[in-house]
């Protein structure tokens, strides 16, 4: 992980903490001083060039707002990845920032943790957990094993947020 120190960042960035957003404060080669920093990756998140390295702007951002580098992971709470206002952006573990995601892509239930088992021909609920994937049941009808879902991760550290739909770039729902 490429670090930014706050002296680089402060002298190179103008922090806009209500729109959540960094300007440049000096003169670029191809951009002028009060642009916004950086451009979307292909993440969804926006990244920047300084020093010869690239570097995430939410942890940049972090950084300015609280005086250092965020030491793990930042989540942006309401899963969108251009949301980096300081009230969307916490400091996680892996692990908590996994159980704040949005929903797969290639989800087919329209429901987290929740798909058709064709051995049983019911709705299978599933969760992992620190002692890893634990299985909640399989169910005739899709409400009961999402209902199962939903306690099963208030019960094991999951964020109300977790199986949201996903968000574009523009933070448009997917």
């Amino acid at each position: 992980m490429t670090v930014i120190t706050f002296n680089e960042a402060n002298e190179a960035f103008r922090f806009d903490a209500e729109a959540g957003r960094l300007f440049w404060k000096i003169n670029r080669s191809k951009v002028k001083a009060g642009t916004e920093v950086g451009s979307v990756h292909h993440s969804g998140y926006r990244h920047t060039f300084l020093n010869k390295k690239t570097h995430q702007v939410h942890r940049i951002i972090w950084m300015m707002a609280y005086g250092e580098y965020p030491d793990g992971y930042i989540d942006h709470i309401d899963g969108n990845p251009l949301n980096n206002r300081i009230e969307n952006l916490r400091v996680v573990s892996q692990k908590i920032n996994t159980r704040n995601s949005s929903k797969k892509s290639s989800n087919t239930s329209g429901h987290i943790g929740v798909s058709w088992c064709k051995q049983v021909s019911k709705w299978r609920a599933q969760i992992s957990t620190d002692a890893g994937r634990k299985h909640l049941g399989d169910f005739e009808n899709i409400e009961d094993a999402v209902l199962a879902r939903k306690n099963a991760d208030s019960l094991n550290g999951y964020h109300e947020n977790h199986g949201r739909q996903s968000k574009n770039t523009k933070g448009e729902t997917a």
